[in-house]
This record gives structure tokens, C-alpha cells and sequence, in this order.
């Protein structure tokens, strides 16, 4: 575990790197599968909830290994909204991403973890880096689909489990003005 943290925190040290000449073009991080939590990402009094909340996306990434649309999307509250999309789109672009794409990797990476239990239901919010990458079915070449950096995700404690809900600047909007395109991140 200390292993996959530290290659997480030497990964975000490098993307500070953004638009350097010398990382020439490319993604900014490398395709290495899974779910990783920086040292000092929540407090000791929140970490079984973080643990939870871990568990929830490490359920998500092991569904995007299999092709599980399904499954991916139990990671998605009943009331997800991004970007325009709902549960019900976001379910129409997983499947097409899967008509395009083979063998999709999923990478995120936790800076932080806070969580309010006191709301009804408990809600919480994780900071994270992260990418995702496919085998094209054109030309059989993996590539790099997208990466974020920094987004907060919007969680809620739904039917036994934490799900994503929406994302910091898009969540309290109550009237979506802008142009509908598929979310970044996914979840």
C-alpha cells in the first residue's frame, strides 16, 4: 500500500508540471489502474468513512475492468447530475465509450477526503486527480481518453453505500445554461 501511495504522490509532484517543454506531449499520468490515496488525504478520526468511500470507487474502477456497465453505474446516485447529464445518459456514454474503446484503466488519485456526517444523508467531498485510458478498437492502440486534475467530487451516502452525486461547480446549479458534452471526469 505505502508503495502505490508514494508512486501517487511522486505523479502529482510531476503534473505541477504542466506545460513544461520538457515532458514534450502526452498524458500527464501514466496508465497505472486503480484507486490511491494520498498520506495525508483525511484525517484519523474519518478513516473508516474514507475506507467506505475508497471501497465504493475501488468497486467502480474493478466494474470499468470488466466492461461491467451495470455495475459502474451502482457508483452513480439516483440524483447524479453533470454537465447536463444524468444517470441515465452517463449510462448512454459508458456504453458507447465501450463500442469505441477495449480494456478501459481507470486511474484516481485522492488529495483529500472530507465528509459531513451530520447531514441526512451523510455527504462528503474527495479531491482527485486522475485518467483514463482505452485500446481503440480502429487500431488496436492504447491510448490516453482524458484526465483531470483537482476535480471535487460530490458524494452521497445512498442505500449502504457512498455514490458520486455531481461535481463542485456543477452540483448547485439549479438551471444548466451551458452546452451538454459528456462529463470529465466519469464519476
Amino acid at each position: 500500500m505505502k508503495t502505490r501511495v508514494l508512486i501517487a504522490v511522486l505523479l502529482m509532484a510531476a503534473s505541477g508540471l504542466e506545460g513544461c517543454q520538457l515532458l514534450d506531449r502526452g498524458p500527464y499520468l501514466p496508465d497505472l489502474g486503480g484507486v490511491y490515496t494520498a498520506n495525508d488525504a483525511f484525517p484519523d478520526e474519518i478513516e473508516k468513512t474514507a475506507d467506505e468511500i475508497v471501497e465504493s470507487f475501488d468497486q467502480a474502477d474493478e466494474a470499468v475492468d470488466r466492461a461491467d456497465v451495470d455495475a459502474i453505474m451502482s457508483m452513480y446516485s439516483k440524483t447524479y447530475r453533470h454537465r447536463g447529464f444524468d444517470k441515465d445518459r452517463i449510462a448512454m456514454t459508458w456504453k458507447d465509450l465501450y463500442k469505441e474503446y477495449r480494456h478501459l484503466s481507470l486511474t484516481l488519485i485522492f488529495d483529500k477526503i472530507t465528509v459531513d456526517m451530520n447531514s441526512t444523508p451523510p455527504k462528503a467531498q474527495v479531491v482527485s486527480t486522475g485518467t483514463l485510458w482505452g485500446t481503440t478498437s480502429r487500431t488496436g492502440r492504447h491510448i490516453h481518453i482524458d484526465s483531470w486534475f483537482d476535480e471535487i467530487y460530490y458524494l452521497v451516502y445512498e442505500d449502504g453505500r457512498w455514490r458520486a452525486q455531481g461535481h463542485a461547480w456543477e452540483f448547485t446549479l439549479d438551471k444548466e445554461t451551458r452546452f451538454a458534452r459528456p462529463p470529465r471526469p466519469f464519476f
